[in-house]
C-alpha cells in the first residue's frame, strides 16, 4: 500500500512550545514530499493563521480545518468541502 497523504495535528505535534516550526521538522516535510506524500495540517485554527501568522511555512498545499468544515487547497485559491 501507498501512503500518499499524512494528515497531523499542529500543536504538541508538530510544533514547538514557542509555536515555532523546528528546522527537523521542516527537514521531515521535506522528506515526506521527497516520497510522494502530501503533508496535511489539521487544526482548529483559521486557514489565514496557520499560513501567515502561526507556521510561517506557505507552501502546504492543503489544510484540514473542522471550524471551517473544509480541506482547504492553498494554491488554487479555494476551499473544497
Amino acid at each position: 500500500m501507498h501512503i500518499c497523504l499524512l494528515s497531523f495535528d499542529l500543536d504538541s505535534t508538530f510544533l514547538a512550545p514557542d509555536k515555532s516550526v523546528t528546522l527537523r521538522v521542516k527537514e521531515v516535510i521535506g522528506l515526506l514530499r521527497e516520497r510522494g506524500i502530501e503533508p496535511v495540517p489539521t487544526t482548529e485554527r483559521t486557514y489565514q493563521t496557520l499560513f501567515d501568522r502561526l507556521l510561517g511555512m506557505s507552501d502546504f498545499r492543503y489544510v484540514v480545518a473542522p471550524s471551517t468544515s473544509a480541506c482547504a487547497g492553498q494554491h488554487a485559491g479555494r476551499s473544497t468541502s
